[in-house]
């Protein structure tokens, strides 16, 4: 009996004071990033830029509007830093705990708050279990790999999910805010007007059902239109009162348009993230996702007529999210939370998270039988062992996988010479676009030929593009010095290890001089006077 009250008071606690849970979750994902992210890496090159251009906002006390060091792309001529409110945020950290360390703190504060927002979502609708649901998102791969990278995903996730908070709560005001914001955090900000959008359509359905007539008061349409009105020109005016004002719109056809919905991978070679994800994959993958959505679609259809509208958003965003991350694995980012959000909210909303224990109990009561006290028995051992057991798993694999990648010294050295011994604005051939950030993070002195995304030198010039294509993969033999000193105008040649060819064709052309070279990386002076060869 004292066991029982006991757990009975501890209940009474923790129901009735939220922020315990809040900060309990909190913790327990600071603590697992943590952990996962222990290792003097960046797990994805960009990193490296978003560090750099944090570094530089600081030293100049301002927004960096003009983006010289990529010569060769659109950017040269319409940069925008739609991360700026990420890189504003990651300042002080590294004015405080330095680059590296600073970095990986801001990572984790953010990666931790993602989760706890979730959290939030959840007590403030009043789901069952939802510090469950939290922990099952923490330990999904797809989800806590993308926001345990040290770039700006985290970011775009409290905005977005804090923007479908605000709407449930009918914080119209705050929303509306949130989404000027979004605009200077994030690429992907519209993703919220988009949302807020199937929210009022969803809003006007409901009326409609329920007045069983097309017509609606004027006090209606403007509750309905609400919440798309201040999604909308917040993020409108987000757009309009911005430091790049107006070179940003050519910047966001690129990014959204080109490189987010269109995507060249079948043309040039983007990003991995870009390309698509098998839908075994998708579906294996995240398998505790699976197996609740499995559960929670069939209830959310047997129950539409009592689930909110928040519920029914949740499930579009799901499908859209699922549909995208089958054409570009990056979006897994999108697909778990949301499928997370939308399992729980609608099991909540159809009652079964109630229901059904009570149900349990209420048979085991009236059956006697040792064969059903036995089969609920091993039935819940089961789940207890088994959704452990995945989790587990996943924390493994993303341990491995957040500790892998780039160490934090690569090119230093070769950096280090490039800031010594060339002059400010001279051109370096890279033979990768992915090594772009890091060679901006260890020479700012110099200019480079491509980077962050390829898109942005094919649509700026495809002749162009090919050629360097065809220099760095080693097929151009010929005309190397011509081509690399009059296409290109440049003054340095970066090759890295992995570039034989690349750099067997340097050596037999004979006018290129090695200026300096380590075990990383070769680099390549290419002299102003033409040379006979």
């Amino acid at each position: 009996m004292y066991h029982f009250s006991t757990a009975l008071r501890l209940k009474k606690f923790w129901l009735h004071n939220e922020w315990i849970g809040v900060v309990c979750i909190f913790i327990i994902a600071a603590c697992a990033f943590t952990f996962w992210t222990a290792a003097p890496t960046f797990v994805d090159p960009d990193s490296f830029y978003h560090l750099k251009l944090a570094e530089l906002m600081g030293k100049r006390r301002g927004p960096i509007t003009n983006f010289p060091w990529l010569t060769y792309t659109t950017l040269s001529h319409a940069y925008v830093d739609h991360h700026l409110l990420y890189h504003i945020f990651l300042i002080p950290f590294i004015v405080l705990f330095g680059s590296f360390f600073g970095m990986k703190m801001a990572t984790i504060i953010l990666a931790a708050s993602t989760v706890t927002l979730f959290y939030i979502l959840l007590r403030s609708v009043h789901v069952r279990y939802a510090f469950l649901f939290s922990l099952l998102l923490l330990c999904t791969y797809g989800f806590s790999f993308r926001m345990g990278l040290s770039k700006a995903p985290s970011v775009g996730f409290l905005f977005l999910v804090g923007g479908f908070f605000f709407a449930i709560h009918t914080q119209y005001r705050l929303l509306l805010l949130l989404s000027f914001f979004f605009v200077w955090a994030y690429g992907g900000f519209i993703l919220l007007p988009i949302m807020m959008g199937m929210y009022s359509l969803f809003a006007f359905l409901e009326i409609i059902t329920k007045q069983k007539k097309i017509t609606v008061t004027k006090q209606q349409v403007v509750t309905c239109l609400a919440p798309f009105l201040a999604a909308f020109v917040g993020t409108l005016f987000g757009l309009l009162i911005h430091p790049s004002f107006p070179q940003h719109f050519l910047f966001y056809w690129q990014q959204i348009i080109q490189i987010g919905l269109v995507n060249y991978q079948e043309t040039i070679g983007v990003g991995g993230e870009w390309y698509p994800t098998a839908l075994s994959d998708l579906v294996t993958s995240s398998i505790l996702l699976t197996t609740l959505l499995l559960i929670s679609i069939p209830l959310f259809i047997l129950t539409i007529k009592k689930q909110p509208i928040y519920t029914q958003v949740a499930c579009m965003m799901t499908i859209i999210f699922f549909l995208f991350t089958v054409k570009s694995q990056r979006y897994i980012e999108y697909y778990v939370p949301w499928g997370f959000l939308f399992s729980a909210l609608s099991l909540h909303g159809s009652g079964i998270l109630y229901a059904l224990p009570k149900k349990i109990m209420a048979i085991s009561r009236s059956v006697q039988h040792p064969l059903y006290h036995v089969t609920i028995v091993f039935s819940i051992a089961c789940i207890g062992f088994l959704v452990p057991t995945i989790m587990i798993k996943d924390a493994k694999r993303l341990s491995q996988a957040l500790q892998g990648g780039i160490p934090f010294e690569r090119f230093s050295a070769a950096g280090m010479w490039l800031r010594e011994h060339s002059t400010k604005g001279d051109i370096v051939l890279h033979n990768d676009w992915d090594e772009f950030p890091i060679l901006f993070y260890r020479s700012a002195r110099n200019r480079y030929i491509v980077g962050l995304d390829p898109t942005f030198m094919y649509t700026y010039d495809k002749e162009l593009y090919w050629k360097w294509v065809h220099i760095t993969t080693g097929e151009q033999t010929e005309q190397l010095f011509e081509m690399i000193q009059n296409d290109f105008h440049a003054r340095f040649v970066f090759v890295d290890r992995d570039h034989t060819s690349m750099y067997q064709n340097l050596i037999n052309d004979g006018r290129f001089i090695i200026a300096y070279e380590d075990s990383e990386a070769t680099i390549f002076r290419v002299p102003r006077t033409v040379i006979n060869k």
